[in-house]
């Protein structure tokens, strides 16, 4: 994680969003949601692929050419109509004409707001690439090898005496841990 904080801050990303777990006697995960400058999102992974064993890889773009074009054309029309709005107040003369201007005026300048805020967020898309990391620490990194059923025996075999030995070390540990509460009871 630190690796990933040094690397994130020289290309100029944020995390947007963290999750660490750490229950007790299981291995600790964090899940990641960073995002980084589109143009530099190439090397970030370059660098990731060089330091972490990538278990599963997914990638997908998202084309937000039609949603730009069009609030950004909505936008323009509606800063065309305030233009009018403005020059109409000017030339009104009547109250009931200035706020029935001023009504549709105070309308556009909040639509106007909604799709400038819009315009932001898909600027947001289009500069930053986000990337989505589930990280598991292991105790024990191993490559894998080719599945033939000797090394799937083998393999097998390995992990129930890894198990067999954790069992008498919990059992130890248990026994120590309630060591007075067992004296008690035999007493008793």
């Amino acid at each position: 994680i630190s690796w990933l904080e040094r690397k994130l801050a020289e290309v100029g990303g944020y995390t947007e969003h963290s999750d660490v777990y750490a229950y007790s006697g299981d291995n600790r995960s964090c899940e990641l949601r960073l995002r980084i400058p589109a143009e530099k999102l190439d090397g970030f992974l370059s660098g990731l692929e060089e330091n972490c064993n990538i278990l599963w890889r997914s990638e997908a773009e998202e084309d937000v050419t039609l949603d730009y074009v069009d609030t950004k054309s909505h936008r323009d029309a509606l800063e065309v109509e305030q233009e009018r709005l403005l020059e109409l107040l000017e030339k009104a003369e009547t109250l009931e004409e200035i706020l029935k201007l001023e009504d549709r005026l105070t309308n556009v300048r909040y639509q106007l707001q909604n799709y400038e805020t819009v315009l932001r967020t898909l600027d947001s898309k289009i500069n930053y690439s986000t990337l989505v990391l589930s990280l598991r620490e292991v105790k024990e990194l191993t490559e894998p090898e080719p599945e033939s059923f000797g090394s799937r025996a083998a393999s097998g075999m390995r992990d129930n005496a890894k198990a067999i030995g954790q069992f008498f070390m919990d059992l130890a540990l248990f026994i120590l841990v309630h060591l007075p509460v067992i004296g008690l009871l035999a007493a008793v």
